[in-house]
């Protein structure tokens, strides 16, 4: 598997892709796909996340592996990421409503 981008670089595929088992889940948004004013930056990265894992899909169905890589797309979950943000816009990027708090978000996912 030529993947080597993303935390940790490739180190999970390394090990799983020998034992021809393993999941990788990684953290998408419906902001990869929906893009919304003030929030460029983030659409493009979970935009990223998503090419970057179809793509690394592909390369392992190529190979015929077991290992299998998807994508999970959390709801509007209310961080402090608006908190810290730095703009030299007039407005402010906010929380996309409705938004739940990371608390409940944990509590009423199942597993």
């Amino acid at each position: 598997m030529s993947a080597s981008a993303g935390p940790p670089h490739g180190a999970a595929l390394q090990r799983m892709v020998p034992r021809d088992a393993g999941v990788i889940v990684q953290v998408g948004s419906a902001l990869g796909d929906r893009f919304i004013p003030l929030r460029s930056a983030y659409c493009g990265a979970k935009h990223a996340v998503d090419g970057f894992t179809y793509s690394a899909r592909t390369e392992l169905m190529h190979q015929h592996s077991h290992v299998s890589i998807t994508v999970v797309r959390m709801p509007a979950v209310n961080t402090p990421q608006f908190s810290w943000v730095l703009t030299r816009l007039p407005t402010y990027p906010s929380p996309y409503r409705p938004s739940i708090s990371p608390r409940r978000h944990s509590r009423d996912t199942p597993g």
